[in-house]
């Protein structure tokens, strides 16, 4: 499924939630359909992009730490982003789990770390709204370790891991290989835009 990026002509508001699509991650690394799914939308705004994450309802909603940063967070519930650069194999994968925590890294090339000081990285916001029940991280683009224009030849991903043993692997695009290994940024989809 390809991603969607919304084109918001404006810098995104909370009153904007009423607005916003999600699409959902509606089957697991083997094909076979999820009984709760992951909700997402991602905007392109003048200045950020937004990742807004609807975590299932049994997940819980509590953003008890909320902007805290958190490596390992891919060993329990999370959210995740990945956005590819334009012209290189590089990317920079960011987490967000339904307690609020985030992290990130920049890859030179499938799991091949760039040794950035990932707390260093800065323009990044992570918010939690009681009303709508969004998650969202949103990240300025000029603090992006990644060259995307958010163009349709762009490319993203989004996935989720989700509940305890067997654990629920979900990804936007479709990749390959029995086991789940999100990081195949060749196989990413492009986007498709969409303005509002």
């Amino acid at each position: 499924m390809k991603p969607i990026v919304y084109l918001w002509p404006h810098d995104l508001e909370s009153s904007d939630f009423s607005n916003l699509h999600l699409q959902k991650l509606l089957r697991n690394w083997a094909g076979a359909p999820v009984s709760e799914a992951l909700s997402f939308s991602l905007i392109s705004d003048p200045s950020k992009l937004h990742f807004l994450v609807m975590f299932p309802p049994s997940i819980g909603r509590s953003a008890k730490q909320l902007g805290v940063w958190a490596p390992g967070l891919w060993e329990s519930d999370v959210a995740e982003l990945f956005v590819c650069d334009d012209s290189t194999a590089s990317y920079q994968e960011f987490n967000l789990s339904p307690a609020g925590e985030w992290w990130s890294e920049h890859f030179k090339a499938d799991r091949l770390g760039s040794n950035l000081d990932q707390r260093s990285f800065t323009g990044v916001e992570v918010w939690f709204d009681a009303v709508s029940g969004y998650h969202g991280l949103s990240v300025d683009k000029q603090s992006l370790k990644v060259n995307c224009e958010f163009k349709s030849s762009s490319r993203l991903n989004v996935c989720s891991i989700l509940g305890d043993e067997p654990r629920c692997f979900c990804s936007c695009s479709d990749l390959p290989g029995e086991v789940p290994d999100f990081h195949q940024a060749a196989h990413f989809e492009q986007i498709e835009l969409r303005t509002i």
